[in-house]
């Protein structure tokens, strides 16, 4: 996971990775992405938040990907700048075993 985050800003602690900048655009939204209503969310420990903009496609990262996403936070809404896969299903899921 961390060759994926080269050139951010990142601590490690025991079983603890924080990303602490990405690109200049501050700390990250980071969780596994869900669809729902055609849409997709990403289920961060801080709630659920509904991905929109250009970046908000299944194509870059679809359902059970880990991301970290940065962008403008409107309610309950974010919509994308950057983001990046952590971890794809297959390998979260071995990650969690």
């Amino acid at each position: 996971m961390q060759a994926r985050l080269r050139g951010h800003v990142i601590r490690r602690g025991d079983h603890v990775l924080l990303l602490e900048d990405v690109a200049g655009h501050g700390r990250p939204w980071v969780g596994v992405v869900t669809a729902r209503g055609g849409a997709l969310w990403l289920a961060t420990s801080m709630g659920e938040l509904r991905l929109t903009g250009p970046l908000a496609r299944p194509r870059l990262a679809g359902p059970g990907y880990l991301l970290w996403a940065v962008g403008r936070r409107d309610a309950g809404a974010l919509r994308l700048v950057r983001l990046g896969v952590l971890a794809r299903p297959d390998e979260l899921t071995e990650a969690v075993r």
